[in-house]
């Protein structure tokens, strides 16, 4: 267990890195910068940080592993509010780094990885319910949706946050409805016609 300084000193490099991210991209931003805008030396960075890189690699790896708890528990076989909620509500709850994320200088790569989370279990449970439809149609949909999912996100972090979690989490709901709907639909004619 780290020390409460310790817990201190990183929070304010996040918090400093994250607001410098916001502003310009990871190879502009140099150590000494980021140590005098969170008013900590550069031996405190360096003895819990390789570089910038590093430190941008762990406070992706924590939202990642916060969003997998999330994502995790998704069932993308019907219109599920209270798992798709509290993905919503783990995006709100990581504000700042969102910002940042969905700004001019974010990490398509980070939010390429995100989107990979569950396709593997989502289209092996498609395919179980659906199995008259290729893994072509399952993917496709599969990345229609959580790419949809990460548009209305990402609108919604680019105005501030400015509709409530439950709100969005309603629009990206209708919209898998819509879509599951549509797969139903494509399922039954595959087997209408065996």
């Amino acid at each position: 267990m780290e020390n409460r300084r310790i817990l201190i000193t990183k929070q304010l490099l996040c918090e400093s890195f994250i607001s410098l991210l916001k502003q310009k991209p990871i190879d502009k931003i140099s150590v000494t910068e980021l140590c005098q805008a969170a008013n900590v030396n550069r031996g405190s960075f360096y003895a819990h940080y390789a570089d910038v890189y590093d430190l941008l690699g762990q406070i992706e790896g924590i939202v990642y592993e916060r969003l997998c708890n999330a994502v995790r528990n998704c069932n993308y076989t019907k219109s599920d509010f209270p798992r798709i909620n509290k993905i919503i509500e783990t995006v709100e709850a990581e504000r700042s780094f969102c910002n940042a994320l969905f700004g001019k200088y974010g990490s398509k790569q980070f939010l390429d990885e995100c989107c990979e989370i569950n396709r593997r279990d989502i289209t092996n449970e498609w395919r179980q319910k659906y199995p008259g439809l290729d893994d072509l149609t399952l993917n496709t949909t599969y990345t229609f949706m959580v790419k949809g999912s990460l548009g209305i996100i990402e609108e919604w972090v680019n105005n501030d946050f400015s509709q409530s979690a439950d709100s969005i989490s309603l629009s990206i709901c209708d919209m898998y409805a819509a879509v599951l709907a549509k797969l139903d639909s494509m399922q039954k004619s595959v087997a209408a016609k065996k």
